[in-house]
């Protein structure tokens, strides 16, 4: 693990990793992931009108009270409470799309970067749909944890930045890992360079935690995910 190791080598490591996260940020503007940011951002819109409206229509055919003005107030107020609610996790919303799209961004990054890769290997769909349902629950549950931090400081951010890099790095390592290794070599791999998967599970939950930008996290996450990947995959003594 790098925090093992001696002063050059963390050097090294942490070279890696910046080199990664400035390749990442430089990439967003490719036409390529903007046109997954557009179709994440409408679907994420669609989802939420959605969730409005039944909470609207599930409040009018529901009667709490006798009092027909009371009633009104409050299907109002719970119609304006599920409203703050989803424009809260509305990141996760755009998240579960994205979180169906991101081959598309893998695609982007190695054309530029890594154009002599052969092919991603063919994945079978179950490993597809379950990496897929895998990020879908780590965004509702990164933006279910985030909500807290508006409320108490300090103590929720360590909370939030050690739980949520621990799941974000394993969840990204594993999309763009699986891509190109079988599922065992991936956590192999992964357990070898665990500290650095860490460490860029770290970086991506703090990109999390920024408003608005944490509409582009699926697709910083994938990026920057990629570049840390092949660089261990180099490094690896068993892959």
């Amino acid at each position: 693990m790098a925090y093992g190791l001696g002063k050059t080598a963390r050097l090294g490591y942490a070279r890696a990793m910046l080199t990664a996260f400035r390749s990442a940020l430089a990439q967003l503007g490719d036409p390529r992931l903007r046109r997954v940011l557009w179709l994440s951002l409408g679907g994420g819109l669609a989802v939420a009108a959605l969730l409005v409206v039944g909470a609207g229509g599930l409040l009018a055919v529901t009667r709490f009270v006798a009092m027909g003005w009371l009633e009104t107030l409050l299907d109002v107020a719970g119609v304006l409470a599920a409203l703050v609610l989803i424009i809260a996790l509305f990141p996760g919303l755009v998240g579960i799309v994205s979180s169906l799209l991101l081959e598309e961004v893998a695609r982007a990054v190695e054309a530029r970067h890594y154009p002599k890769l052969p092919p991603a290997r063919r994945q079978p769909i179950s490993e597809i749909v379950l990496t897929a349902l895998a990020f879908a629950a780590v965004m509702v549950a990164v933006n279910l944890v985030v909500l807290p931090l508006y409320l108490l400081p300090i103590v929720n951010i360590i909370i939030f930045l050690t739980i949520n890099g621990y799941l974000l790095g394993r969840e990204y390592f594993e999309f763009v890992a699986f891509r190109r290794l079988k599922p065992a070599a991936a956590r192999r791999l992964r357990k070898e360079h665990r500290a650095r998967v860490l460490t860029a599970g770290l970086i991506i939950a703090l990109f999390a935690s920024v408003p608005l930008l944490n509409l582009l996290l699926p697709l910083f996450g994938a990026a920057f995910m990629l570049h840390v990947f092949e660089r261990l995959r180099q490094e690896s003594k068993f892959v």
